[in-house]
């Protein structure tokens, strides 16, 4: 998974990408946007770390990354490796810490999630998650 910093600037990027230029009363908004969507990615973050066990032979070099897709209620509809790290075990390892957390913390707001959540990358790295 990448670092809070890098979720950080790639979430800005995105939401750079995806807004046109706003007033600067609609600022505040768009930060409190971005606060909201950390707060969830973080949660996600977190749910999927309780639930890795570091299988034997993980490098913190490798790095998997998987294409997640939830429903409107935070329940896992699928999960897929999008890159894979080249060793099976790690990378079956990540998607089961996905699976077996089954339901994530969400946005209450449709268009924040549809955005955001509803499809997403995550990326492994066994250099920054606890184990």
């Amino acid at each position: 998974m990448d670092s809070f910093s890098d979720i950080l600037k790639q979430e800005m990027e995105s939401i750079e990408k995806d807004q046109p230029a706003t007033p600067a009363n609609n600022q505040d908004q768009s930060a409190q946007e971005m606060d909201e969507i950390l707060q969830y990615k973080g949660l996600i973050q977190q749910t999927v770390q309780r639930y890795w066990r570091r299988p034997p032979g993980a490098r913190n070099d490798m790095t998997v990354v998987l294409d997640i897709q939830l429903l409107p209620g935070g329940e896992l509809k699928s999960v897929r490796i999008e890159d894979s790290s080249g060793n099976q075990a790690f990378d079956n390892s990540a998607m089961l810490a996905v699976q077996s957390a089954g339901r994530f913390s969400v946005p209450p707001d449709p268009k924040l999630f549809d955005r955001h959540f509803r499809a997403f990358k995550m990326r492994f790295k066994p250099g920054d998650l606890r184990y």
